[in-house]
């Protein structure tokens, strides 16, 4: 856990170094044409999976805890990810490409097809080892997907544009994902069954629509700024929304390297008082650093802003809310109560709740002009309903899972 903690912890701030690298290097235009991109991979990927990648990380851990073989799941599930996904990203690349104008973005958005299958196919493998309790090396590979390209930015002389920001992005999480691939070509000696796709697709299929409930309640504010105040002050929201990355840092950290275990452990003596006992202290020491170290960060962000970034000073007053709402991501890990207790519609009930409320929201502040700072205060009134409701709803369902075994 030490070492996995500290490499993840470095990778952290490695990319959050690079993100504010690319906002020095670009102007809000091009960096919103980065935010936008990462908008549209998050959204489309779940199409790519089709549930398979969340039917994986489920079965994985569990069967492993039987003490079954989890071979030809793993390979069912990486095929299929990865061909999906290869078509998936050149069909976005192509209406790109063709409506490039028509969007209002600027030139080589078609970059973000590429962008997205690359995505995809690390994104898979990293799942793989992280159900395999590979943490180290999944680790490893986070540091170099962010270390990587900050030095090739630093070290290229050359003026940096979003769509060669892009390209690089995509060339390194392309390398990163094939090297994972090969690594482990040993444990990946069986064949490709219909019959376990179908499995993980039922199983999985639940929790893809709780992700993406949980995505679109996440980013319907960032989509709506794109709409209605345009590229610019996209780059504007999504510099202030760094601290949300820092969140969310911390809660994968927290599930890659804890949900398998905790899944083991539950799959085991499937006891809810010794699965909150576990969880429960690292829900309390998670917050209390988080919160401590955002309001440090609130406080100093005036003086780096003028400083390094003067461009984003219009920022500024953004930060204290998406300070509150990267507080309840870093303390959201509570997806294992639902993946323990198989209750992936609950989930769903949770993020579309919390969408359709923020939906409503920002479409108010779009009809009626808000200024920017609406937006993070709906998005940062999200984050506390989800944890909040995401905890209660989570450990209700695993005492009714124990209850019915």
């Amino acid at each position: 856990m030490t070492i996995f903690a500290l490499l993840a912890s470095v990778a952290a701030l490695a990319a959050l170094i690079k993100t504010l690298l690319y906002a020095s290097l670009l102007e809000p235009e091009q960096f919103g044409l980065v935010g936008f991109s990462a908008l549209v991979v998050s959204l489309t990927s779940y199409g790519a999976t089709f549930g398979v990648q969340d039917g994986l990380a489920r079965e994985v851990p569990i069967r492993r805890g039987r003490g079954e073989t989890v071979s030809q799941l793993r390979v069912t599930a990486l095929a299929a990810v990865f061909a999906v996904a290869s078509v998936l990203g050149l069909a976005v690349s192509i209406a790109l490409a063709l409506g490039e104008s028509s969007f209002g973005l600027p030139f080589g958005a078609w970059w973000i097809g590429p962008y997205l299958t690359a995505n995809v196919w690390l994104n898979i493998t990293l799942v793989d080892l992280q159900i395999r309790e590979r943490s180290t090396i999944q680790a490893i590979t986070l540091f170099i997907k962010s270390f990587f390209p900050l030095v090739v930015v630093l070290l290229a002389d050359c003026t940096w544009t979003a769509s060669r920001v892009i390209a690089l992005e995509t060339a390194v999480l392309f390398t990163l994902a094939v090297s994972v691939l090969i690594s482990q070509t040993r444990d990946l000696r069986s064949s490709f069954s219909r019959e376990e796709l179908t499995h993980l697709a039922r199983v999985g299929l639940p929790f893809v629509g709780g992700s993406l409930a949980n995505n679109i309640a996440m980013n319907i504010d960032r989509w709506s700024v794109q709409l209605v105040l345009g590229t610019a002050a996209l780059g504007l929201y999504l510099f202030a929304m760094q601290l949300v990355s820092v969140g969310l840092v911390v809660v994968n950290v927290m599930q890659m390297y804890f949900t398998p275990r905790w899944l083991r452990a539950w799959s085991m003596d499937q006891e809810v008082l010794s699965l909150w006992k576990r969880i429960r202290q690292y829900l309390v020491i998670v917050g209390s650093l988080t919160a401590f170290g955002f309001v440090i960060v609130v406080l100093i962000s005036p003086i780096a802003v003028n400083s390094v970034w003067p461009q984003y000073i219009d920022a500024l007053p953004l930060l204290p809310w998406v300070a509150v709402a990267s507080v309840a991501i870093a303390v959201s890990f509570f997806d294992v109560f639902f993946l323990a207790s198989n209750s992936g519609r609950k989930l769903v009930e949770i993020h579309l709740f919390v969408g359709l409320t923020t939906l409503a929201s920002v479409s108010y502040c779009a009809v009626a002009g808000a200024p920017l700072i609406a937006y993070a205060v709906i998005f940062a009134t999200g984050r506390v309903a989800t944890v909040l409701l995401g905890w209660l709803v989570g450990l209700a369902a695993v005492h009714v899972a124990e209850k019915g075994r």
